[in-house]
């Protein structure tokens, strides 16, 4: 009998040659020097901008290896088909009064609410080919991790969530959307369990943004924060799914840094990306560190 192995082969290290100087600096805050730089910046000669086959080609880098990178990548080509948590801690109703609601929950805890939207026209008539024929030429506001305001038309947008494999997908979060496109404000109705409405004693231009539309494709999602003017807001989903995590006042999460400016009160959230949070951070907590969660069905 006889136990035979072949001998291992590892590509020599290149980092030190590579990078130089630059071997002292941790991965992460490299990466946010390049970002600085234009590609003509960070090569060593002028480059031609013209693409051709030899740039399609996949890039092979042997001898280098980065969990940091490695970790970016995994967030821009993961699918999340089993990422659901259906058994989550938010209770499930599907009939209530709005004096129970008020008692039991407004304020007070999350609760998700079956069948408040069936009678919509919005669950027929919201999908990506009736919107696109109805609403392609509209420029909705898109939201990105940056303090510049961008707007995409529908139909563009559409194109961009079809091909794109970011590492934090942009996704429409427009507050104007009523304003823009009254015909959108048809095809629902606020729950009737939601009528009150507080700021209705504002002046119209007073009013702070109240709506939004949000669209966005898989593995999209916004950051930790404090919704605005600490609302309480309501939410209905009409495609997809949407996972939820909430900590009640007072609890920061892990991995996110709170600012408070001690002047004017005003509060600065530094926050990994939703995906990033969920795939980095979520596994590392104890069950009682765990957030109330969640995940949201159409309706």
């Amino acid at each position: 009998m006889e136990v035979s192995e072949a001998p291992s082969f590892r590509p020599r290290d290149r980092s030190p040659d590579a990078l130089g100087n630059f071997l002292v600096l941790p991965d992460e805050l490299i990466c946010v020097v390049l970002e600085l730089l234009s590609p003509r910046d960070v090569s060593r000669e002028n480059v031609s901008y013209e693409l051709n086959e030899a740039c399609r080609k996949p890039l092979s880098f042997d001898g280098f290896d980065s969990l940091f990178l490695y970790r970016r990548l995994y967030r821009c080509r993961t699918t999340l088909d089993g990422f659901s948590f259906d058994n989550g801690n938010v209770e499930r109703k599907d009939k209530i009064t709005v004096e129970e609601f008020s008692c039991d929950y407004d304020g007070k805890k999350p609760v998700l609410l079956n069948g408040l939207a069936d009678a919509w026209p919005a669950r027929r008539t919201w999908t990506l080919d009736h919107l696109l024929q109805n609403y392609g030429d509209t420029a909705f506001k898109i939201s990105q991790r940056s303090s510049r305001k961008i707007s995409m038309t529908f139909k563009d947008y559409v194109s961009y969530m079809k091909v794109q494999h970011d590492e934090d997908p942009l996704y429409i979060f427009d507050h104007k959307f009523g304003e823009v496109e009254p015909g959108l404000l048809k095809d629902y109705s606020v729950p009737y369990r939601f009528q009150e409405d507080f700021f209705d004693v504002l002046d119209k231009d007073k009013r702070p943004p109240f709506r939004w539309l949000i669209i966005g494709p898989q593995r999209s999602g916004a950051s930790w924060h404090v919704d605005p003017a600490l609302t309480s807001a309501w939410n209905t989903l009409l495609c997809g799914r949407k996972r939820w995590a909430l900590y009640p006042p007072g609890r920061v999460p892990i991995g996110v840094t709170v600012h408070v400016n001690e002047e004017d009160g005003d509060v600065n959230i530094e926050t990994p990306t939703s995906l990033q949070w969920w795939l980095d951070f979520y596994p590392l907590l104890a069950d009682e560190d765990k957030p109330i969660e969640c995940t949201q069905m159409p309706g």
